[in-house]
């Protein structure tokens, strides 16, 4: 047939195509515009049945009166045959009718073998695009010009003037409506799936322990758990040698006395669970003593008060303050022939408290208090040498607790500090050389080396459940250097400078002066 010639069959389907789509609305005297061939059975009749509440009984009364013998005799129903649904994965809609006939919405239905002649008529010019009369293919469209699958219809892509209704949108033409992409042979294959790309998992919550999608302490935990382990610094540094304490008491008459000192410390901390600290001690004690005679030697025995403060300076942010009141006894004896022995016991009550700034900027506090004991003993033996040179071996061991606390930052941020445990063993050489000045003066400078090793210095802290681990143990090397004077029949002065390099702490600068005064 001339592609010019209009074709009854194309122009229906666009017509029926319009209407589906709800773009053209017929009514009766217009429905001859359509050129259908009567008679017409009901379900070509409801394909055309205009909108606006018309019943399909008034149309067809409507039909009969414009053009006698337009309407045909109704036919009783065929049985219906059910639809099998969709095989697992295919896309819905894209599969042929089942074999026997199928349901088509708006009521057209065929029969097995047979085709109503509407569905006849359609399959003009839509076969190899020249109206050759070929049925259209299973997946390009389904009966009376609907979508497969029993969709609604919509409008083709554009309409092609005389030559009939154009394909869908990609079509080629000639070559007739193209199969839905990723379909079969006969367009009911699986289509593919869009690719979905992959989501990133969100970032943990921000408990107030751990920086929001980080597992790095936030800073306020952070400072929690440095605080607890800073008490074991301060109590190294009430906690030393005699010599730092009570100076050269071999110099000084057999009697009792008075004595103070003032002591200063820094030091680099890294506990291997927070972020690292610094923090710088100073302090001062007070004690007095009296002088007990015996045999060999003599004891000393006395009490110490003092105040130490420890400021802390957290690595990236944030502050901390120690404050410790303590009180402690010692006993030294001191041989004629050369050994000493100095032991000395301790309790503190220090107040710990830290303020930080959060992730968003917002300044965090927390403190608390708790208690510390801790006692030393330390035994030497003096050996001299010809110039008035002499070395002295030493050893001290040490071991402290400090109590723990539970408290709740003013984030909310709750915090459970078990406490800290400390137990230290000192080996060291003293070397040095008296310097007679005569009068009752008498200067001793000397040098000190000594191997710290730290057997415990652990402690736990919770927070917010979160279980962290303190962990100051190891060792360090130290080197001391001080002098002691004589400075006549009644006052002594001492001083000292210390370094010290260890794995967990290194103190760059450690220093002590003290005066007694004998009675």
């Amino acid at each position: 047939m001339n592609r010019a010639t209009p074709c009854r069959g194309a122009v229906r389907a666009l017509a029926l195509a319009l209407l589906g789509a709800g773009m053209w609305t017929l009514s009766p005297a217009s429905t001859w515009a359509l050129e259908l061939p009567p008679p017409l059975t009901d379900e070509e009749l409801r394909l055309v049945l205009p909108t606006g509440g018309m019943s399909l009984d008034d149309f067809k009364r409507g039909l009969e009166q414009a053009a006698p013998g337009s309407v045909a005799t109704p036919a009783p129903p065929l049985p219906k045959v059910p639809v099998p649904g969709p095989a697992p994965g295919a896309s819905p809609g894209a599969g042929s009718s089942p074999p026997g006939g199928s349901d088509v919405p708006g009521g057209a239905s065929s029969s097995p073998g047979e085709k109503p002649p509407a569905v006849a008529d359609q399959g003009k010019g839509q076969g190899n695009g020249a109206g050759g009369g070929q049925p259209p293919q299973a997946g390009a469209g389904g009966a009376n010009g609907l979508p497969p699958g029993g969709a609604d219809p919509k409008p083709p892509a554009a309409a092609g003037g005389d030559a009939g209704p154009k394909p869908p949108e990609g079509d080629g033409g000639d070559e007739g409506p193209q199969r839905p992409q990723g379909g079969g042979e006969q367009g009911g294959g699986e289509q593919d799936a869009p690719e979905v790309p992959p989501v990133a998992p969100a970032p943990p919550a921000d408990n107030g322990v751990y920086e929001p999608g980080t597992h790095t302490l936030s800073a306020p935990a952070s400072a929690a758990v440095s605080l607890a382990s800073s008490s074991h610094g301060v109590w190294q540094a009430e906690m030393n040698a005699l010599s730092k304490r009570m100076g050269e008491l071999r110099l000084t008459p057999v009697a009792g006395g008075v004595w103070g000192r003032a002591f200063g410390r820094r030091q680099d901390v890294d506990n291997r669970v927070a972020r690292e600290f610094r923090q710088t001690i100073s302090g001062f004690e007070l004690g007095a003593d009296t002088a007990l005679p015996v045999a060999d030697g003599r004891w000393h025995v006395g009490a110490v008060a003092g105040y130490t403060n420890g400021r802390i300076k957290f690595d990236r942010g944030g502050t901390g303050d120690d404050d410790s009141v303590h009180v402690g006894a010692y006993a030294t004896y001191i041989e004629d022939g050369g050994f000493y022995m100095d032991g000395i016991v301790r309790v503190s009550r220090i107040r710990h408290a830290f303020k930080v700034d959060d992730a968003k900027g917002r300044r965090v506090r927390g403190q608390y208090r708790g208690n510390g004991v801790g006692a030393s003993l330390e035994l030497g033996k003096r050996f001299t040498w010809p110039g008035a040179w002499y070395v002295e071996p030493q050893l001290e061991v040490a071991a402290f607790r400090a109590q723990g606390a539970d408290y709740t930052a003013s984030n909310g941020l709750r915090i459970k500090d078990d406490g800290t445990n400390s137990m230290l063993g000192r080996l060291g050489l003293h070397v040095g050389r008296q310097f007679d000045l005569g009068d009752g003066r008498v200067v001793q400078p000397y040098m000190k080396l000594s191997w710290v090793q730290e057997f415990d210095g652990k402690g736990t802290v919770r927070t917010n459940g979160v279980r962290h681990k303190n962990r100051l143990d190891g060792g360090r090397a130290e080197l001391d250097l001080g002098v002691a004077a004589q400075l006549g029949k009644h006052g002594s002065l001492y001083g000292s400078y210390e370094y010290a390099k260890g794995s967990r702490q290194t103190m760059p600068w450690t220093f002590h002066i003290g005066y007694r005064y004998a009675w």
